[in-house]
């Protein structure tokens, strides 16, 4: 029983919500890196000039992150844009040593704050290379973060049907992306052990305390999703 209340407890920690603002608002940093889900201006094709943190995007789409771009009737082949306005307070309010983390992108990308370039992945130019399992994490220069509006600017440019980001992208001190990058990464593992573990504990319950088959087959289940994991 006790074992059965820590795996609830652990999947339903797993599905905890992380701390997210949504674009033009502002930004409260507390002690995580904030999730950057809503308010994401979308337009495609391309131009330099959509870089531009004075742009006049209002006539331009609106998305939520993760975006699982698709298009079943026609290749999307080409370029897309997103841009998030990000608002600080003031100079108190911002912490230095930011970066943004974009996770893995199946498209080549360029990011650009404040109009400059920070930070690319691929080729968007021909002839175009993609890479599929970098996690994309990109330092902003202290210089660029001003108080006020900042208007961070995604170009991606799409080879297949899909396009689109999908992880919500985090923005903060850069130390701790590359923190939650770790996490990531070492969570699945460590997981993975905790099942294998419970579910070698119930095949001896099983097997030697008690005659309840609801055990045994609640230990393999355990053991195929800590292998899973």
């Amino acid at each position: 029983m006790l074992f059965r209340v820590i795996l609830i407890s652990f999947l339903f920690l797993l599905n905890l919500p992380l701390i997210s603002d949504d674009c033009s608002t502002a930004l409260n940093f507390r002690d995580k890196p904030l999730s950057l889900k809503g308010g994401w201006l979308f337009l495609r094709g391309d131009n330099q000039g959509w870089k531009d943190p004075n742009l006049q995007d209002a006539g331009w789409g609106r998305k939520s992150l993760p975006d699982y771009g698709k298009d079943k009737n026609s290749p999307i082949y080409g370029f897309h844009w997103y841009r998030c306005h990000i608002f600080f307070s003031d100079n108190s309010n911002i912490p230095g040593g930011l970066g943004v983390y974009l996770g893995k992108l199946r498209d080549a990308d360029e990011v650009y704050f404040n109009g400059t370039l920070i930070g690319s992945t691929g080729k968007v130019t021909p002839p175009q290379s993609i890479d599929f399992e970098k996690k994309r994490i990109y330092s902003i220069p202290d210089r660029l973060v001003v108080p006020g509006k900042n208007v961070l600017a995604i170009r991606i440019f799409s080879t297949t049907k899909n396009f689109g980001i999908t992880t919500s992208p985090f923005i903060g001190e850069e130390e701790k992306l590359y923190d939650k990058i770790i996490k990531e990464e070492s969570f699945p593992i460590v997981a993975g052990f905790v099942f294998i573990l419970m579910g070698i504990f119930f095949i001896f319950s099983s097997l030697v305390k008690s005659k309840n088959h609801s055990n045994l087959l609640f230990s393999l289940f355990s053991i195929f999703l800590g292998v899973y994991t």
